[in-house]
């Protein structure tokens, strides 16, 4: 078996201004047809590059020709495996640098990865969107930089729980939605979670990257032991579609 019940695999793909010629073989026509249609070339090569990066992930743990694979989606937009069949869950995200996509057997998977150098207001966001707690945190820290960085901790947590949940953020309550982060120890939700067992997971990397995930097991299943999940972490080569090793700091 390739994943087992309590790990967590998330591949990485840079984000790239030129796509190798590999990389759409792994791809259909009609996923290449559609990027067409984009009128940005970074917004087309992300989609392309996100699509491969999910077809060779999904292809490596199913053992299925990556353009054997197929999809649907549910009401919220949420890519769901329909062939072949498998209890494999999944969920892609992308920031200014990285593309991420995490797979685990378990209920549901949700991942986010956002950087610090997006220019969001995020003083307005937060006293806005975000839980009371998280603002008065917020708020006692002293300069810009740190408020810039917590706030994403935070962000990339919401929006990992709510894809896991397969919901969207117009229709999530982000204010009753909030965490606690302590050095070295897992973000603890502040709000009640539905049946099962959750994990969350943050960390930091590449200098401004923020990637964050949030996983459900279910209430029955023995074998996942939350507080010894195991997480690895793969960089995919579309050039010879290999996975390396990638050292990932916890945040």
């Amino acid at each position: 078996m390739l994943l087992k019940t309590g790990e967590v695999h998330i591949w990485l793909l840079p984000c790239l201004q030129i796509l190798p010629n590999t990389l759409l073989d792994f791809l259909p026509l009609e996923e290449i047809k559609r990027a067409e249609t984009m009128n940005s070339v970074r917004r087309k090569n992300e989609w392309l590059a996100s699509r491969a990066l999910l077809r060779a992930c999904l292809s490596h743990y199913t053992a299925n020709d990556s353009l054997a694979l197929v999809f649907e989606k549910t009401e919220a937009g949420k890519p769901v495996l329909i062939k072949p069949i498998s209890d494999y869950v999944f969920n892609l995200s992308h920031g200014p640098r990285w593309i991420a996509c995490a797979v685990a057997r378990a209920q549901c998977i949700g991942i986010d990865i956002d950087s610090e150098s997006r220019r969001n207001r995020t003083d307005d966001i937060s006293k806005y969107y975000f839980h009371s707690a998280e603002q008065k945190v917020l708020q006692g820290l002293p300069d810009e930089v740190q408020r810039k960085r917590q706030f994403f901790r935070y962000w990339t947590l919401k929006e990992a729980y709510i894809k896991a949940r397969g919901t969207t953020i117009s229709s999530s309550r982000l204010h009753e939605m909030g965490f606690a982060l302590q050095e070295k120890e897992n973000p603890e939700p502040l709000f009640d979670l539905p049946e099962g067992k959750w994990s969350f997971k943050q960390w930091y990397f590449d200098r401004d990257h923020h990637l964050s995930l949030a996983c459900h097991w279910s209430a029955c299943d023995t074998g996942a032991d939350t507080t010894k999940l195991q997480y690895h972490f793969w960089q995919w080569h579309p050039e010879t579609n290999q996975r390396t090793n990638f050292v990932m700091n916890e945040s």
